[in-house]
C-alpha cells in the first residue's frame, strides 16, 4: 500500500477561497441538493490547489452517498463517485478521508459489499475510479465502519466497527498491503467492565501503541472508555473510563505534540450538554478541560483539531444562538469555550465533522442541514477568525501521538448506546 505523507495536501492549501476579512464570520460557500450528495458528515480535506474533498451519507447517482470536490474556485460541489451497495453505501467517515502522497482517497462505508456490512475504498486520484479494498463480515471483522480510517507511516490503515466480530460488540482492524483485515482487539457487546461500540479509528504513538474510545461500555454506567491496544501483543486494556459527570459517549482523539491526548464526549458534565476532556497516556489521567451548557453548544460529535498554540476547535450538533449547532474554540490557556458560529438552519444545521483549519487560519467543514431551507441536504462552510492561525497539525486525518504526528488519520458516529434526550434528537435526525 503506498506511503501516506505527512500533512499531504494540507501543508501547502495557503489560500482557501471564501471569506477574506478576519473575524468570526460565517460564510456558505455551497448547498448540497441530493443530487450532488445530502448529509455530510465527515469533516474535508484539502489539495495543494485549496479544492475540498468530503464524503456524504446519501444522494448522488444512487442515493448511498458521494465522495466529492468542492472547487476552490466555484465553489460547486462535483460528486466524484456514487455508491451503489455493490461497491458501499453510505461513507459516514466520522472524521476525514485518508489521502497518499499520490493523492489517491481512502474511506470506509457504513453498508454495501458482498455482506451488506460496510466497506473499506480507493478512489484514484486520476480517474476517480472507485476500488472495493476489503469487505466486513458481521460475524468475524464486524460491521458498521461508521469512524473511517487513520495510517501510520507504513501506508497500513487503521480503524474501527461499531458491531459485530467475535465479542458482538465492534473491532479494532488494521488493513495492511495485502488488503486483508487483520482483527487487533474485539470488544464484548454485554461486557460491564470493558467498553464496546467504538466508532473512531485508533491514533498511534511512538512506539506504535494505538489509543482509542468506545462509545459504550466500562464501569462508569456503559458511557464509554479510553483503550490502548499494546503494538507487540495487541493486548487491549481499558485505561479511563467515563461516568456521565465527565462525560458520555466520547468522540475521537487528537494529540498535542508531547502526546498528550484530547477529545470530547457528546454528553455529560453539569447540564448533560458534553465535555472536552485531555487524557495523559504516561499517566492515565483524564481531565475535564470545560464543559458546555448549550449557550455554547451541546453535542459536539466531531472530532478535535489543534492549532499550533495548542488551542483546540470543534463544531457541535446542537446549542448556541442559532439552536442548531456551532463552531467553537476551547482557549489553550484559559479553557474557556468562544462561540465562533452558531447555526440557525437558514446558515446550516447540525454540524457533526471535526473542522479543518485551512492555511489561511480559517476553519472549515459541513453541515448535515440547513441553508435554503430548514433541515435540507447540507452545506460547507467557512468561518473567518480573527486572526490567521498556523497550520493545524490536523490538516488532512486524524492525529498520531508524539513523533508521528506526521501521520494522518481520522473518525465519528451515532452510536445505538445512546441514553442522553440531545443524543437521541440526533440519532431521528441522522436516520431519517
Amino acid at each position: 500500500m503506498k506511503q501516506f505523507t505527512a500533512m499531504l495536501f494540507a501543508a501547502f492549501a495557503l489560500a482557501l477561497n471564501g471569506s477574506t476579512m478576519f473575524g468570526q464570520t460565517l460564510t456558505t460557500l455551497a448547498t448540497f441538493t441530493g443530487g450532488n450528495g445530502d448529509l455530510p458528515y465527515s469533516g474535508l480535506i484539502s489539495d495543494p490547489n485549496g479544492n475540498l474533498y468530503g464524503t456524504t451519507f446519501y444522494g448522488g447517482d444512487y442515493g448511498y452517498g458521494t465522495v466529492f470536490e468542492l472547487s476552490a474556485a466555484t465553489h460547486i460541489i462535483t460528486p466524484l463517485v456514487s455508491f451503489n451497495a455493490t461497491n458501499g453505501a453510505n461513507p459516514v467517515n466520522y472524521g476525514r478521508l485518508v489521502v497518499d502522497n499520490s493523492g489517491n482517497l481512502y474511506g470506509t462505508t457504513a453498508g454495501g459489499g458482498p455482506n451488506q456490512a460496510g466497506t473499506v475504498f480507493e478512489v484514484a486520484a486520476l480517474t476517480h475510479a472507485v476500488t472495493t479494498l476489503a469487505s466486513f463480515d458481521p460475524a468475524t471483522t464486524g460491521y458498521l465502519p461508521y469512524g473511517g480510517l487513520s495510517a501510520d507511516g507504513s501506508g497500513n490503515l487503521y480503524g474501527t466497527t461499531q458491531f459485530g466480530g467475535p465479542g458482538g460488540g465492534g473491532i479494532v482492524f488494521k488493513i495492511d498491503g495485502t488488503h486483508s483485515i487483520s482483527v487487533l482487539a474485539t470488544f464484548a457487546e454485554n461486557s460491564s467492565t470493558s467498553g464496546r461500540n467504538a466508532v473512531s479509528p485508533p491514533v498511534i504513538d511512538s512506539n506504535g501503541n494505538l489509543f482509542g474510545t468506545t462509545g459504550g461500555g466500562g464501569t462508569g454506567g456503559g458511557n464509554g472508555t479510553i483503550y490502548e491496544i499494546d503494538s507487540a501483543t495487541h493486548t487491549l486494556t481499558t485505561v479511563a473510563t467515563f461516568n456521565g459527570a465527565n462525560g458520555v459517549i466520547p468522540t475521537g482523539l487528537i494529540a498535542d505534540s508531547r502526546g498528550i491526548l484530547y477529545g470530547s464526549a457528546r454528553g455529560g458534565g453539569p447540564t448533560n450538554d458534553g465535555v472536552i476532556f485531555e487524557f495523559d497516556p504516561a499517566t492515565h489521567n483524564l481531565t475535564t478541560l470545560a464543559s458546555f451548557d448549550g449557550t455554547d453548544g451541546s453535542d459536539p460529535a466531531g472530532t478535535l483539531v489543534i492549532d499550533a498554540a495548542g488551542n483546540l476547535y470543534g463544531t457541535t450538533v446542537f446549542g448556541g444562538s442559532g439552536g442548531q449547532g456551532t463552531a467553537f474554540e476551547l482557549d489553550s490557556a484559559t479553557h474557556a469555550i468562544t462561540d465562533l458560529a452558531s447555526f440557525d438552519g437558514s446558515n446550516g444545521a447540525s454540524p457533526f465533522s471535526s473542522p479543518l483549519l485551512g492555511g489561511d487560519g480559517n476553519l472549515y467543514g459541513t453541515t448535515t442541514g440547513g441553508d435554503f431551507r430548514a433541515f435540507g441536504d447540507g452545506t460547507v462552510f467557512e468561518v473567518a477568525l480573527p486572526e490567521p492561525g498556523a497550520l493545524s497539525m490536523t490538516g488532512i486525518g486524524a492525529l498520531a501521538l508524539g513523533v508521528r504526528r506526521r501521520r494522518g488519520r481520522v473518525r465519528r458516529m451515532i452510536y445505538r448506546s445512546c441514553s442522553r434526550p440531545s443524543i437521541r434528537m440526533a440519532r431521528s435526525r441522522a436516520d431519517r
